[in-house]
């Protein structure tokens, strides 16, 4: 079902999901078009004082035809766009929050400080996480314990703050 969604309307319909439906039309073509409704109404109504050889049932199917025709024509004319919001690589930027407080020298259960977790995760070139993240955004670095404030980079953390209030530090 989705290749023959896909065939009609170009993509797949996750890709309908994720965007925005518009028409593209400025307002004046938008008039005309209610205009040309009006009259298209008036022509379909002289199709049920048609009598001729047709019976009411030919009638009928005629004007749903025209209808339906006039209707694709007026959905074309009105522009149909779908909006889609994409994230070009190295125009956006990620927060990377990470706690400076006293606990994360802590040591683990396996006996390691909490910090050797920050160290193998947060190390520039050694670290997949970063390096995935800085191939599409430009990365800011901010620490936090009670109050939060930009960094260069993990190792300018000082592991002395007090105590951790993510909220509070955001506010």
């Amino acid at each position: 079902m989705d290749r023959i969604f896909e065939f009609f309307f170009k993509y797949r319909p996750l890709v309908f999901e994720q965007g925005d439906f518009t028409f593209a039309a400025p307002g004046t073509v938008r008039m005309w078009l209610i205009a040309a409704g009006v009259v298209g109404a008036a022509a379909v109504a002289s199709y049920t004082v048609a009598r001729a050889k047709s019976t009411v049932f030919d009638r009928g199917i005629m004007a749903g035809l025209r209808v339906a025709l006039f209707a694709l024509l007026v959905f074309c004319l009105l522009q149909p766009a779908l909006i889609l919001s994409t994230v070009v690589p190295q125009q956006n930027f990620v927060g990377v929050l990470i706690d400076d407080s006293q606990s994360m020298l802590l040591l683990d259960e396996s006996g390691t400080p909490r910090t050797s977790f920050l160290q193998d995760a947060f190390t520039p070139d050694e670290s997949e996480l970063l390096t995935a993240l800085s191939d599409r955004f430009v990365l800011r670095f901010f620490r936090f314990s009670d109050v939060a404030s930009r960094i260069d980079g993990p190792g300018d953390l000082t592991f002395d703050g007090t105590h951790t209030d993510l909220g509070g530090a955001l506010d």
